[in-house]
């Protein structure tokens, strides 16, 4: 009997799992590959049906690539397969894709999506919830991450900027971002709505009770709790509602594109776009607010030389 296992369900289970457990990968990591090798490998399924991890052929590969770029899929997408089927084959004792030399084509339309003008000024002048409120806030006006939404504490919210603790599993690089001209009056809602909640949880239980160390919190069962800064399920709930009732779909990242995009359509520089949203370099900046012919030919209007 193989070492291996037998079916491709069974292979990205146990390599997921195993990813799970090095403390060295965060379990949005794990996912992330769950999710990518599952949809590799349906792919290459409709190839070769008995297709597995490790045995995986530069055939393959080759036919992969050229099925994915007749199918139109963004170089982005392409690569962010191929590296999951590259850990995974690997995994399982295959190099041949680590030995596969490939050339990518230069994507040049947006491998992100973002919210149109209308759709976030409907966004922000829809009622809300407080909760609803503060993360749209901090995300689509002021550039978070949803990591740096659930780790916001009260002392970090200064005077006239917030002290922002980026991604990474021990906090990441502390960055500040200047308040937007909602941001106090945010803020301000949102002091009330914490301490109520807290006031009513100590008169249901009639103890003393510790107000949570982070800025978002909920309420359950009388009582106040911050949201985990590992699953990140409960911002992504908020947002729910909002998607059926305004009828257009976004992800708490779209939110934080939006903010990147905003900036760069309205000619802020792209090395002040890059230090608002945390990113190491220009070039992560470029790619992620999705510069595309479009800008291109905005950019050759307004080219001076006739």
């Amino acid at each position: 009997m193989s070492k291996y296992p037998r079916s491709v369900a069974s292979s990205i289970n146990s390599f997921v799992e195993d990813i799970r457990k090095d403390p060295n990968y965060a379990v949005r990591t794990a996912q992330h590959y769950f999710e990518e090798c599952t949809c590799v490998f349906k792919i290459l399924q409709e190839h070769r049906p008995d297709i597995l991890p490790h045995n995986v052929t530069i055939e393959d590969v080759n036919w992969l690539l050229l099925e994915m770029r007749d199918r139109g899929f963004a170089v982005s997408t392409q690569r962010g397969y191929v590296s999951a089927l590259r850990q995974i084959c690997t995994h399982y004792d295959n190099n041949t894709i680590v030995q596969k030399k490939i050339r990518w084509p230069q994507d040049m339309r947006p491998n992100v999506d973002w919210l149109t003008y209308e759709q976030a000024k409907t966004l922000l002048e829809c009622p809300k919830t407080a909760n609803q409120d503060l993360i749209i806030h901090l995300e689509l006006c002021m550039g978070f991450r949803r990591c740096e939404v659930s780790r916001l504490q009260p002392k970090h919210i200064l005077n006239n900027y917030v002290d922002v603790v980026g991604k990474g599993s021990m906090g990441g690089k502390m960055r500040s971002v200047p308040f937007h001209p909602r941001t106090a009056d945010v803020f301000s809602r949102y002091d009330r709505y914490r301490k109520n909640l807290h006031s009513v949880a100590q008169e249901r239980h009639r103890t003393p009770l510790d107000m949570p160390d982070r800025y978002l919190v909920y309420e359950r069962a009388g009582r106040v709790y911050n949201y985990s800064e590992v699953k990140l399920t409960g911002l992504d709930k908020n947002l729910d509602p909002l998607k059926e009732s305004l009828g257009f779909n976004f992800s708490n990242h779209t939110l934080r594109r939006t903010f990147g995009r905003t900036m760069y359509r309205s000619g802020v520089k792209v090395a002040t776009i890059a230090k608002l949203l945390g990113h190491e370099s220009e070039q992560s900046t470029l790619r992620y607010i999705g510069v595309d012919l479009d800008d291109m030919s905005d950019a050759m209007d307004i080219f001076s030389l006739r």
